[in-house]
């Protein structure tokens, strides 16, 4: 789940495939978008945050993860993905069963402007939120992680 900014609205993301937007202050369901993934993981973009392509937004702008490995922003007000990003780190071919590339959960670091992803496998992926390009990841082996891919601008 995530709210608005203006804690209006309510996002709601889950196994049911669905994008549910509420409304707080009447607590009714504005809207019930069809996305096709079992979701598990949304972050709210503030208005005005600088996202993919250099875009700036006049509303909030969500960012959903799931069992496919893909990053989607979201219009939510036009009901509509405005850009995606597969995670690119595994080198590994799995079926459509597997959960090797799912993102479990998602965090924003406004400060840093970073996105990052954390699979089913406890990869940490760091991105840029302005290009979406990975910037680390660190790989999860047993509650310890690996360095498989740095850059000086982490933090």
């Amino acid at each position: 789940m995530a709210f608005s900014t203006d804690c209006s609205r309510l996002v709601s993301v889950g196994r049911d495939q669905v994008i549910n937007v509420w409304n707080l202050r009447t607590y009714s369901n504005i809207t019930m978008i069809p996305a096709h993934e079992n979701f598990e993981s949304i972050l709210t973009l503030s208005t005005g945050t600088v996202c993919p392509g250099g875009n700036s937004y006049s509303q909030d702008m969500f960012l959903t993860a799931g069992e496919k490995g893909i990053l989607r922003l979201w219009d939510v007000a036009a009901r509509k993905i405005v850009h995606t990003k597969p995670l690119s780190h595994s080198t590994v071919t799995v079926d459509s069963k597997s959960t090797a590339n799912s993102i479990a959960n998602l965090l924003y670091r406004k400060e840093s402007g970073q996105i990052i992803a954390v699979t089913q496998e406890h990869d940490m992926c760091f991105f840029d939120l302005q290009s979406l390009r990975n910037i680390k990841t660190l790989a999860g082996i047993r509650f310890n992680y690996l360095v498989v891919k740095k850059s000086s601008r982490l933090f």
